[in-house]
């Protein structure tokens, strides 16, 4: 394990996120303990003296926007201490060490501590810390006392089990882990003190969240019962892992849970789906839609779907394009299929 060193005399920092709900989470987090131990945040782009770059891997299109932002901050600040932590880090660490002027590469399980391994000088060779992701539950320590908007993300869990055969996810981020119920809670009262009216629970697939104190269930009623806190919303979530008594709490006018889902649906085809290693058919995806919609009033939908996956054929895709119009959804995000090396995880 590499040693902390002492923090730079230079105080301009900036921080530029890649990716996903969860990243912009973390980043909030690390620029909250830069502010607070004296570090000015400028806007990415303009000069700086420290830099950090939080990436994502999910396609290989973002690998090449990782690879081309670090390059750019490197182009702009080369003198800046320039490190790059999360998911394409811990993935991708010889393809980052190749690019000049870059510092430390840091993977998914240090990555929050990435201020503690800020250097007064360039490194000559990047120094990299890419550990083994922990596969226990975990806690957050740092959570600031800044001012925030009225929105914010709460990351309640991490990583992911199911192992589609088209996500990398579970090979950069480890396995399905829950973060510590008391803690998050913290985290959340913390926030509504800094003027956070609307929090929006994020995670890898946090469905799963489970521990010895509580459920997904329990989470939303330990935050509705959080004074300040008017508006709880769940960000995306697998269709398999949705509890019917989540409906109860959107109908319920005393409760903070809105009647909001995000739901990945990815083929309206059952073969695509099954090659894709999906834990649903179309006709039990729908089953859920149409209940959902009959039980909670004004619920809005949507969901993600994926085209050009190598076993879709032109009569899967038209299928998956009925199946999207001809039901109640009300906004979708359309991605193609990334091909990339390596074993059938997406590797």
């Amino acid at each position: 394990m590499v040693t902390a060193t002492t923090q730079p005399n230079s105080k301009r920092a900036s921080l530029h996120t890649l990716g996903c709900r969860l990243n912009q989470s973390e980043t909030l987090l690390i620029q909250q303990r830069l502010q607070e131990e004296g570090y000015e945040i400028v806007p990415f782009g303009e000069e700086a003296d420290f830099g950090i770059i939080n990436t994502c891997t999910v396609t290989n299109l973002a690998d090449s926007k990782c690879r081309q932002t670090i390059r750019q901050f490197v182009r702009r600040n080369p003198e800046a201490y320039t490190a790059v932590i999360d998911c394409y880090s811990q993935m991708g660490s010889k393809e980052i060490a190749s690019i000049g002027g870059v510092d430390l590469i840091i993977g998914n399980q240090e990555k929050m501590s990435v201020v503690d391994f800020i250097g007064q000088e360039k490194n000559e060779a990047p120094v990299i810390i890419r550990d083994k992701i922990s596969q226990d539950d975990f806690s957050i320590s740092f959570f600031g006392d800044l001012p925030f908007n009225q929105r914010a993300n709460l990351k309640i869990q991490d990583g992911c089990s199911f192992v589609c055969s088209f996500c990398i996810i579970p090979l950069a981020r480890g396995a399905s882990r829950s973060r510590d119920f008391n803690n998050l809670l913290d985290e959340a009262r913390a926030k509504a003190a800094q003027g956070v009216r609307e929090v929006v629970i994020t995670g890898v697939n946090i469905g799963t969240y489970l521990t010895k104190e509580a459920d997904l269930l329990r989470v939303l009623d330990g935050l509705n019962s959080i004074e300040g806190i008017d508006r709880i919303r769940i960000s995306s979530i697998e269709p398999t892992t949705i509890p019917e008594a989540l409906f109860m709490l959107m109908n319920d006018p005393d409760h903070a849970l809105l009647p909001f889902f995000h739901i990945p649906l990815q083929s309206g085809s059952d073969l695509v789906l099954k090659e894709m290693r999906r834990r649903y058919s179309i006709s039990e995806y729908l089953d859920f839609l149409h209940l959902a919609h009959r039980i909670v009033d004004d619920l809005y939908i949507g969901t993600d779907i994926m085209v050009g996956f190598p076993s879709e054929s032109e009569d899967a895709f038209q299928e998956t394009c009925r199946v999207f119009l001809e039901n109640p959804f009300d906004f979708c995000h359309v991605f193609p299929f990334s091909e990339r090396g390596g074993d059938s995880s997406g590797s």
